[in-house]
């Protein structure tokens, strides 16, 4: 599941490639806010980016809560929203999340619980529902954007 969302992410920002700016920054036709805690993207190219996971995500702060890093942390200095910088994010955060989940499966530790800080209110999440959440909203994220990007011609 986690090889699969990777694959149709990394293709529509394969997809985004071919886009110009104005297009990327055109106000988004259909907004949906995908969690509760994020505004909904107000541009095609700030789907993109929440699709890319650029930013701090919650996953890098469950990382950093946890004190265990990746073996390669370079995506996290990856700056700017070109869909280059956006592939170039994703597929280190994807291994970096791969890396973590194997850790999870192997050490069986799907219920531990940490606290997100981050939070306006601090909130407690258990690493399970983390990795589920995050696929849960990429569903729905890419979904949206395939939907968008068919209206504009895509042949996905």
């Amino acid at each position: 599941m986690l090889e699969t969302d990777y694959a149709v992410k990394r293709r529509l920002l394969e997809c985004a490639r071919l886009l110009t700016d104005r297009q990327l920054d055109a106000p988004m036709a259909l907004r949906h806010s995908l969690v509760r805690w994020n505004e909904p993207a107000r541009m095609l190219r700030d789907s993109f980016c929440y699709l890319a996971g650029t930013g701090v995500g919650c996953t890098d702060v469950m990382y950093d809560t946890l004190e265990w890093q990746p073996s390669d942390v370079s995506y996290r200095d990856i700056v700017g929203n070109s869909a280059e910088a956006m592939i170039t994010h994703l597929d280190g955060a994807h291994k970096a999340f791969l890396e973590f989940v194997a850790k999870v499966r192997a050490e069986n530790i799907w219920d531990q619980e940490w606290i997100d800080d981050s939070c306006d209110q601090p909130e407690t999440f258990a690493i399970g529902r983390v990795i589920e959440e995050s696929l849960t909203a990429s569903i729905a994220c890419r979904t949206m954007l395939e939907r968008q990007m068919v209206q504009m011609g895509f042949d996905l």
